[in-house]
């Protein structure tokens, strides 16, 4: 697949709001935070159409048990806490998961 570089789409930022709202439902009070990160998150610059999203769970060690709720919203599981959905061949959304526990030491040592 042939991914170009596309103007800023406002839809992008709307596409990962709803993302993350089934990402909250499927892990609930397991999902601490989540972000939108990546090129499509910041206005008015050019970005290949991926909506990347970062999730800080409590314990990542449990996140591969919701991997069949994943699978039925058309996640595919990549293995390393990662999955990834392509929709309509066009726009490609990957998931990152890390612990909280990494994220706070990674704040700290900043």
């Amino acid at each position: 697949m042939i991914i170009e570089m596309k103007e800023h789409n406002p839809q992008w930022a709307l596409m990962y709001a709803d993302e993350a709202e089934k990402i909250k439902e499927i892990l609930g009070d397991e999902l601490a935070e989540i972000y939108h990160i990546g090129s499509t998150s910041v206005e008015g610059l050019k970005a290949k159409p991926v909506i990347d999203i970062m999730g800080a769970v409590k314990n990542i060690d449990n996140v591969d048990q919701y991997n069949d709720k994943f699978i039925k919203l058309g996640y595919e599981p990549m293995g390393e806490d990662f999955l990834e959905k392509v929709e309509k061949r066009e726009l490609i959304i990957f998931i990152y998961f890390k612990s909280l526990t990494e994220r706070i030491l990674r704040d700290i040592l900043q």
